[in-house]
């Protein structure tokens, strides 16, 4: 599975079950239902791809790697779209970027809960 941002494999800290893939429609300001005759009117201007991305407990420097990147205001996703069929690379953007605390072992510190909602420009 392929799974970059800005050229960096970020395939190896994704959570098993840990992306989730959606499609959403975004339609022009007329579009809504009719209140005369509750009709659908729709114009589609466009598809975009949005990915949550759940990634496994993560030592500090890999949360730090991720954060940093994910944090640029517009990043470049290249990853195996089901929508297309094959790779697909789109700009995106992310918001809501969290992480738990989880343990420190030999004194490395463990992170848990990063999820990443990744929309598509």
């Amino acid at each position: 599975m392929r799974f970059d941002v800005n050229g960096k494999d970020f395939s190896r800290y994704i959570a098993r079950g840990g992306l989730k893939f959606q499609k959403f429609k975004v339609s022009s300001k007329d579009s809504g239902r009719d209140t005369q005759d509750a009709k659908m009117y729709l114009t589609v201007l466009a598809q975009k791809h949005k990915i949550t991305v759940t990634f496994h407990p993560l030592k500090l420097e890999e949360a730090a790697e991720v954060f940093s990147t994910l944090g640029d205001t517009w990043v470049t996703v290249t990853f195996d779209s089901p929508y297309t069929g094959g790779e697909y690379s789109c700009r995106m953007y992310s918001d809501d970027l969290p992480a738990t605390f989880l343990m420190e072992r030999d004194g490395v510190q463990y992170y848990e809960g990063i999820e990443a909602p990744l929309i598509e420009e």
